[in-house]
């Protein structure tokens, strides 16, 4: 019985972590390559986690990220609130003989897919996570 009830803490803990870590959705890359032997690739990251992987970023490189231009971040930050003014909205849709590249909002979703003869790759970003993102940078950049 005790060891049930152990069992049941540990599995209920990793469903709450789990929960949590994916509450802002869900990164997701996913590239195929178009030949015989084309490798495909998917990764599926809990939105959570990239802005406190900024953390582990060294200041010194976020200093020469955004020593370039002055106004990266308040731009980031702007885009990323309006963004969820948009909510299914398309931005961008270029074809040009075979290649095909379309980036819009879905379901909360920045959304950007490229088709191309040799590879298709799809990416989706949770708003959330860039607006997340986006003051995480603006804490940690050298201006704040």
């Amino acid at each position: 019985m005790l060891l049930a009830k152990i069992a049941l803490g540990i599995g209920g803990s990793v469903v709450l972590a789990g929960v949590y870590a994916f509450h802002e959705g869900a990164l997701r890359v996913s590239v195929q390559e178009h030949r015989p032997d084309g490798a495909h690739f998917s990764l599926f990251l809990p939105a959570a986690i990239v802005p406190l992987a900024v953390h582990a970023v060294p200041r010194q490189e976020l200093e020469n990220a955004f020593r370039g231009d002055a106004n990266a971040l308040p731009l980031l930050r702007t885009l990323s609130k309006e963004l969820k003014n948009y909510p299914n909205s398309d931005f961008v849709e270029v074809r040009d003989g075979e290649e095909h590249v379309r980036v819009r909002t879905r379901d909360g979703n920045l959304q950007i897919d490229v088709e191309t003869p040799q590879e298709t790759v799809h990416v989706a970003c949770p708003l959330e996570m860039i607006d997340d993102l986006a003051r995480e940078l603006e804490v940690r950049s050298p201006a704040a």
